[in-house]
């Protein structure tokens, strides 16, 4: 099944995989994508990136006062 790009959810989700204002921003997108979804493929989508962000949130949290 094609990506459809003018679907509300996948393009609220491309939205914050591309955003430039930071993991807060991309997070309020992905839930943004979550609270919009209509269907059980909708929600396929948004969850996958919301459960990528927590992921990458995670990890920054843990980077935090380490120097490299």
């Amino acid at each position: 099944m094609p990506i459809d790009p003018n679907n509300p959810v996948v393009a609220l989700c491309a939205a914050g995989m591309t955003c430039d204002g930071g993991p807060a921003e991309a997070r309020r997108l992905f839930e943004e994508a979550w609270n919009a979804r209509r269907d059980d493929y909708d929600a396929a989508i948004a969850g996958y990136r919301a459960l990528v962000a927590q992921g990458i949130n995670r990890l920054q949290a843990k980077l935090v006062g380490i120097e490299i």
